[in-house]
């Protein structure tokens, strides 16, 4: 499984962006299957700090001033934390995705299935 990236917002009360493949946009190799062993970006707008589209259901930067140079600049800065994230966690593993990968597979089954959620307001 790719490096997953998701964003939400508490603005908004809802997931915003989701990319099955966030290595590319966030700058990291996304040619093999480095940042393939289950792992999931997740970055939560917890102080509203993301420009939001007028309907709320997307990223705006360009509605920003400076708008692009903010974008850049958190792309960055989760690019940087995750490839420091994983080079410590794959350090721990003599630095084999192979191995790295089998103990992530130790802790259950591929995951939850997107499509089968339901979502926060139809839930019982």
């Amino acid at each position: 499984k790719e490096g997953s990236l998701y964003i939400y917002s508490r603005e908004s009360g809802r997931l915003i962006k989701c990319m099955p493949d966030g290595r590319g946009y966030l700058g990291l190799d996304n040619t093999g299957s480095m940042y393939c062993q289950g792992l999931t970006i997740i970055i939560d707008d917890i102080g509203g700090h993301l420009p939001l589209n007028p309907t709320k259901q997307a990223i705006a930067f360009a509605e920003q001033t400076n708008g692009a140079k903010h974008e850049e600049n958190l792309i960055t800065l989760v690019g940087i934390l995750v490839k420091t994230y994983f080079g410590h966690h794959i350090n721990k593993f003599k630095k084999s995705r192979t191995l790295l990968t089998q103990t992530i597979k130790e802790f259950g089954n591929d995951g939850v299935q997107i499509d089968n959620m339901k979502d926060i307001d139809s839930s019982e």
